[in-house]
């Protein structure tokens, strides 16, 4: 029984989750939900990748968005500064939970290595044609059935697998698995429907859109050999190891032994380049515009407070004239207070002299 689904509304993130069982069932309805949820938005189709990771009774799966359509589907119509900060903070949290040792070296683009004549497949059909001292690929494994590309044309399949990629120890006629061209710990398994390869792979993965037909030349092909991607820690690597009797074969793992490159540090990378780098210019635009007009207004007040003390300037002048003149006043005022005060001690001084002498003139008229 699945758990419930979540999405990139939830996750704030370009995933579906699902866990389910690992019963087969449960596996297959898993598969189908999350397919069928990533159809009902058409241009999220153009490409995407599940990815199941097997734990001990149940299976994550996860499908993984283009980072540029998660933006343009999710994002792109909410407001800037929002839009701005969720993708910042996914691309962040990513970065931070991948190691550097869990990136890989590089992967090959098969559409440089024309003159690297290796993986080329041979088109000479004549009998006298020595393929042992040939320098291209010869391979068995041809689909010769008629299909339709994405513009409706009729076309011959071709598809083919490289012979010199075939682990022959675990392949058989109903399936066949290689190893990358790459020096990374994968395998590729083309798988049929009525058999099952038993492998301890940590995870799975198989891409849809234009993340499988990348390295196509034909840009029209449709996907007609379903194909999956077989990812492998340390641990599993070498534990496949052990499988292998033969030294041709196990030559061919032991130099493929780095982990590949981890796509979603890609994505992040592309998430930057084509919308987050934009958008994040428009935000710091936008706040510079906002920082000059909040200077401006701040301007305009430093310059009314300015008028206003230069004003209360005014008025603190005219108060210290007022004041001055108050001072005087007070100072005159106390100096004609001084002088009243001398005035009367001295009337007081001649009333006690003319008073005494009076009685004296009194006192002797009495005698007399």
């Amino acid at each position: 029984m699945a758990t419930d689904m979540k999405g990139p509304e939830t996750l704030k993130a370009p995933y579906f989750t699902l866990t389910t069982t690992l019963k087969p069932d449960d596996l297959a309805n898993a598969s189908s939900l999350l397919l069928s949820t990533v159809k009902s938005k058409h241009k999220l189709t153009q490409g995407f990748r599940m990815e199941v990771k097997f734990l001990q009774n149940t299976a994550q799966f996860r499908i993984c968005l283009d980072t540029v359509l998660w933006y343009d589907v999710y994002l792109r119509m909410e407001l800037i500064d929002e839009t701005a900060r969720v993708a910042r903070e996914y691309i962040k949290n990513t970065r931070m939970q991948i190691f550097p040792e869990d990136d890989g070296p590089f992967v090959i683009d098969h559409k440089e290595v024309e003159k690297d004549t290796a993986f080329i497949r041979c088109n000479n059909k004549g009998f006298a044609h020595n393929k042992q001292a040939c320098e291209y690929d010869h391979t068995e494994f041809v689909c010769k059935g008629n299909v339709t590309t994405r513009d409706g044309r009729e076309t011959q399949c071709d598809f083919h697998s490289v012979s010199k990629l075939i682990v022959k120890e675990f392949s058989s006629n109903a399936y066949l698995v290689l190893v990358r061209r790459e020096s990374i710990r994968e395998l590729l398994f083309l798988p049929c429907p009525s058999q099952q390869q038993h492998l301890k792979f940590h995870s799975i993965a198989a891409n849809f859109g234009k993340w499988e037909t990348a390295q196509s030349r034909d840009k029209y092909s449709q996907n007609y050999h379903a194909h999956i991607h077989l990812l492998f820690d340390k641990k599993s690597w070498d534990d496949i190891k052990k499988l292998i009797e033969t030294n041709e074969t196990l030559f061919k793992l032991n130099a493929r032994d780095y982990p590949g490159p981890n796509y979603l540090l890609q994505h992040c990378a592309e998430l930057e380049e084509q919308r987050l780098s934009q958008v994040e210019h428009q935000c710091t635009l936008a706040t510079i515009s906002k920082l000059s007009e909040n200077v401006e207004k701040l301007s305009e007040n430093v310059g009314e407070n300015n008028k206003i003390l230069s004003k209360l300037s005014e008025n603190v002048g005219e108060n210290n004239i007022i004041f001055s003149k108050l001072s005087e006043n007070v100072d005159n005022n106390n100096q004609s207070f001084v002088n009243a005060i001398s005035t009367l001690t001295t009337a007081i001084n001649t009333f006690k002299t003319d008073l005494k002498d009076l009685f004296e003139t009194k006192k002797k008229s009495d005698v007399i």
